[in-house]
């Protein structure tokens, strides 16, 4: 019996929104035939056989921080650094690679399979290196470079960098899981620098916040401390001026 794919597209393939590991079975003519004499695997059952990993910019632009933007004139160069991060409790093997962008079935973007005929993304963008091991837990860099040729038309060019893992998960089924990240090139005559994401500042890692937070909390300590110490203190004296009242004006 012939091998037979099953490819799982998964990552945020539309440019306005965060990566979030969404799955997509596809049937060829030949799976549809083994479907009559052996049960696929859910995309849940893959899932969990594959295990999961993402993939994002490591320098976030502030247009949209989960996928690539980038405008470059014809004939330029462009590069960024991918982070692909292992979400695995054991080492996966990726393969990386860049496509061009199309039409889903439902209407929506998506991305082409790494087989399918490339005309603009798919052909100008490399990746490198182009396999990777990334050890459990641990995330790795990719370095994407798109090259645009001197003859490109100007405008919007739509595309995605894949990360991808391919296992045999029985004798007749093969299956792969792809998470894609958008690529938006425009070209144009005069490319303007997108602007990047500023660092965002965690609360348990910014020192000076804490700091500053410290000092505050000190300072009120203090103050009800000393406010508490005062009305003590008044309480106190009034309290001995009742006593000598009462003792001046008291029976002799």
């Amino acid at each position: 019996m012939k091998k037979y794919a099953i490819p799982i597209l998964a990552g945020a393939l539309f440019l306005n929104a965060f990566p979030a590991l969404a799955q997509e079975q596809t049937t060829t003519q030949a799976q549809a035939t083994a479907q009559t004499t052996q049960e696929q695997p859910t995309a849940q059952e893959i899932q969990k056989n594959m295990g999961s990993f993402t993939v994002y910019p490591a320098k976030p632009n502030a247009v949209n921080s989960s996928s690539i933007i980038a405008e470059i004139k014809p004939g330029g160069t462009y590069e960024e650094t991918v982070i692909v991060e292992n979400k695995n409790d054991y080492a996966a093997t990726l393969t990386t690679y860049a496509v061009d962008g199309t039409t889903a079935k439902e209407g929506g973007f998506t991305v082409k399979m790494k087989n399918d005929i490339q005309e603009n993304i798919g052909l100008w963008a490399i990746t490198d290196p182009t396999e990777i091991e990334v050890a459990a837990r641990q995330k790795m860099e990719v370095k994407i470079t798109i090259t645009v040729p001197e003859n490109a038309a100007m405008g919007e060019y739509r595309g995605g960098f894949v990360a991808e893992a391919t296992k045999e998960t029985s004798s007749t089924i093969v299956t792969t899981l792809r998470v894609a990240m958008p690529i938006q090139v425009t070209v144009t005559a005069n490319p303007q620098i997108i602007p990047r994401m500023a660092a965002k500042q965690n609360i348990f890692q910014n020192y000076y916040l804490w700091a500053s937070l410290g000092i505050f909390v000190l300072c009120m300590a203090y103050f009800f401390w000393t406010n508490h110490k005062e009305k003590k203190h008044k309480k106190h004296a009034a309290h001995n001026e009742h006593a000598q009242h009462h003792g001046h004006t008291g029976p002799h």
